[in-house]
């Protein structure tokens, strides 16, 4: 028992210390379609304009994430606001979260119309794809308060207005962004000589309509110039 307690004592003792040695030092990585990926030269570039530049250089390819200031908080990618996004390059290949037609990932409810229920798999309208169902929360009163993507459809576009059926046919909401590009970077400190932050993203290649995909990634107290 008590070579077993020694065991699993040691074995967090090197955990923690393995942590603290890749964390005490600036880094950029994350798993690129499942392998690690970890650059080997970062630089974080501020504009005039207030945005920032984060880039990565490995040889299993470059990441840059585009954010449009450095206000701590979280941007969604993939979205019309084209100053957050992603990419990813190697070789000849170059994926980015920019605008492109696919399945629904993310929306927002933008006008909660009248005369609606709770409802699963209620059918839509409107915007450039078809085949998208949603699943709505109403109100008392009629109202849509929630509205989640239960059927994805197809050929659909951020910024796309879609109308939820059913009801009097006037509660609307915005696609986000969609499956072939979509993501996350969320600043988490940043005083004005580094930053930090974590990222995840799925970005296409418009040549080959081929998608890569980013999980677990961080940017660490990289400096900025």
């Amino acid at each position: 028992m008590k070579k077993f307690l020694f065991l699993f004592l040691s074995a967090i003792v090197f955990t923690s210390c393995e942590k603290s040695v890749e964390f005490n030092n600036p880094a950029f990585q994350g798993l690129i379609d499942g392998s690690v990926w970890k650059a080997t030269s970062f630089s974080a570039t501020k504009s005039v304009s207030g945005g920032i530049t984060i880039k990565g250089i490995a040889a299993a390819g470059n990441v840059e994430l585009n954010i449009n200031s450095t206000a701590l908080g979280t941007r969604v990618l993939g979205t019309t606001n084209t100053s957050n996004f992603a990419s990813y390059t190697l070789n000849a290949f170059n994926y980015t979260t920019g605008i492109t037609s696919s399945s629904v990932n993310k929306i927002a409810l933008s006008a909660g119309g009248t005369g609606y229920t709770t409802s699963s798999l209620v059918l839509t309208s409107g915007g450039l794809g078809s085949g998208l169902k949603v699943d709505i929360v109403a109100n008392t009163n009629g109202v849509v308060t929630s509205v989640l993507v239960n059927a994805p459809g197809n050929n659909y576009r951020a910024g796309d207005l879609v109308t939820i059926a059913s009801g009097n046919a006037n509660a609307k909401f915005v696609v986000q962004n969609v499956v072939n590009s979509n993501g996350e970077v969320t600043i988490t400190q940043y005083d004005g000589v580094t930053i930090s932050g974590n990222f995840k993203f799925t970005a296409y290649d418009a040549v080959t309509e081929k998608t890569v995909g980013c999980q677990n990634g961080i940017f660490y107290k990289i400096p900025v110039n």
